[in-house]
């Protein structure tokens, strides 16, 4: 919310005459004693306030010529991606630990080719962000989950892009019903085979 300079001033002043009595200095917090805990495979740092529990974390991860999953393939032909990906989250709890929201921005770039073949490279990025909502403090099953932005654009070579999910989705907690849909989205297997046609195969 925007606020004045005036109101700024004044707060600011407030503080500087009883800081003990509305700030206090942020102490660390151990992410394992948060509910529920943030992933275990980001690098956290927790800190509390006293009347909230705010949480960065980071995830980069890297592989080369690695095959995702058995769906990533052209007639039985393994699809082998590298990449580099760099997750930041900013997660928000209350006094007690309860998560209340979760932010989450994504990068990520990747070339695909066919394995047992040195061309076409195709290639992809996504430029991303996802809110993980709770209705009711830690509860998992009270969540909502939005995906904002280009989540994959997949290019070939001489012919730009040839497969893109963009927009905006939500959730239920499980991500098992989607809630809301704005954008192109495009179904996985239309996108693999848009893949193995600019591959040739």
């Amino acid at each position: 919310m925007a606020r004045t300079i005036g109101l700024v001033l004044a707060g600011a002043l407030v503080l500087g005459l009883v800081p003990g009595t509305l700030a206090t200095s942020p102490s660390a917090v151990d992410p394992s004693t948060l509910t529920p805990p943030p992933n275990p495979n980001f690098v956290w740092n927790c800190t509390s306030n006293g009347q909230r529990i705010d949480c960065i974390g980071v995830e980069s991860s890297s592989a080369i010529d690695e095959n995702p999953d058995p769906a990533f393939s052209c007639s039985g032909v393994p699809i082998l991606v590298t990449f580099t990906q760099t997750l930041t989250a900013h997660r928000t709890h209350d006094a007690e630990g309860r998560v209340l929201r979760n932010h989450t921005i994504g990068t990520f770039d990747e070339t695909w080719r066919l394995a047992g073949m040195s061309g076409p490279v195709l290639t992809s990025r996504g430029r991303w962000s996802l809110v993980v909502t709770y209705a009711e403090p830690g509860v998992v099953e009270s969540r909502t989950i939005a995906y904002s932005g280009a989540q994959l654009t997949l290019s070939a070579p001489g012919e730009g892009v040839i497969f893109q999910n963009t927009g905006h989705i939500v959730t239920n907690w499980d991500e098992s019903e989607v809630l809301a849909v704005h954008g192109p989205f495009i179904d996985f297997d239309a996108g693999i085979a848009a893949a193995c046609d600019a591959f040739g195969a």
